[in-house]
């Protein structure tokens, strides 16, 4: 994949990082089928590892950027994903 002479892209991409969260404060989660309620306060997850997958593509001077991410772990005797998924759409106007 790659550029064409006509000024059309696609691309696609995969990555890989780690990562740390802190946070102060107070999270209930509850179990939506049980209703049983677990507590977390004042929380620094050990470090994970996050994949990533991008793909963008362009038209002329019309584009999108389609990105998911996130990691999955298990702390506290807890499975835990994260999830991130965005969708851009744009124009470019160059002058």
């Amino acid at each position: 994949m790659g550029k064409s002479p006509s000024g059309h892209l696609l691309q696609g991409r995969e990555g890989l990082g780690a990562g740390i969260a802190t946070f102060d404060g107070n999270i209930i989660l509850t179990d939506s089928a049980t209703q049983d309620r677990v507590y977390f306060s004042h929380k620094t997850t050990e470090l994970h590892l996050a994949s990533s997958l991008l793909l963008e593509g362009r038209w002329d001077n019309w584009g999108f950027l389609l990105s998911a991410a996130g990691p999955s772990m298990q702390q506290d005797g807890y499975s835990i994903q994260v999830t991130d998924i965005s969708l851009n759409f744009g124009y470019r106007y160059v002058f």
